[in-house]
């Protein structure tokens, strides 16, 4: 058996994140709930993490971490996470995604200084993220990850104001 190629964002673009990539774009200028973000936030996010991609050995990814494929005790301790369809080896930006699609800023950060992943992954989650934000209707992005299309957006843009 051969090892897989790295993979990276780069590896996955598709028609699909090309159009994101745009939308992203279009959505920065017609937005009127866009507040604070440097404009061309999205757009230099996609062009830095597209830049990028994995060089360490693929890893097992779950690749649809969301809250509702977790499950928690009553603690409030994650025990599990569920919902394996999309799972593959490769890149672990992917699951880095749900680090904006779901968390606070101060929770993202905390879980930041938990993992042992270099900046460039977490450029490609926040990718990831913007890529999901997009193709998704603001409603599904609220039902399925607890944020606003917009935070999320907003979160990302920001960023590489940062940077």
């Amino acid at each position: 058996m051969t090892r897989p190629e790295p993979l990276g964002l780069v590896a996955h673009l598709s028609t699909a994140a090309v159009t994101s990539a745009r939308s992203a774009r279009e959505y920065r200028v017609s937005s009127p709930s866009w507040k604070g973000a440097k404009p061309g936030g999205c757009q230099a996010l996609w062009d830095a993490a597209v830049a990028t991609v994995w060089t360490e050995p693929p890893v097992w990814v779950h690749g649809d971490v969301a809250p509702g494929n977790m499950l928690f005790d009553s603690n409030g301790h994650l025990t599990a996470l569920i919902d394996f369809g999309q799972t593959c080896v490769g890149d672990p930006a992917c699951d880095l995604a749900f680090a904006w699609l779901s968390c606070s800023t101060h929770e993202r950060d905390r879980l930041r200084d938990r993992l042992e992943l270099p900046e460039d992954a977490w450029l490609r989650g926040a990718a990831w993220a913007m890529w999901k934000a997009l193709i998704s209707s603001p409603e599904e992005m609220h039902t399925k990850y607890g944020r606003s299309r917009d935070a999320v957006l907003n979160d990302v843009a920001d960023l590489m104001a940062r940077h």
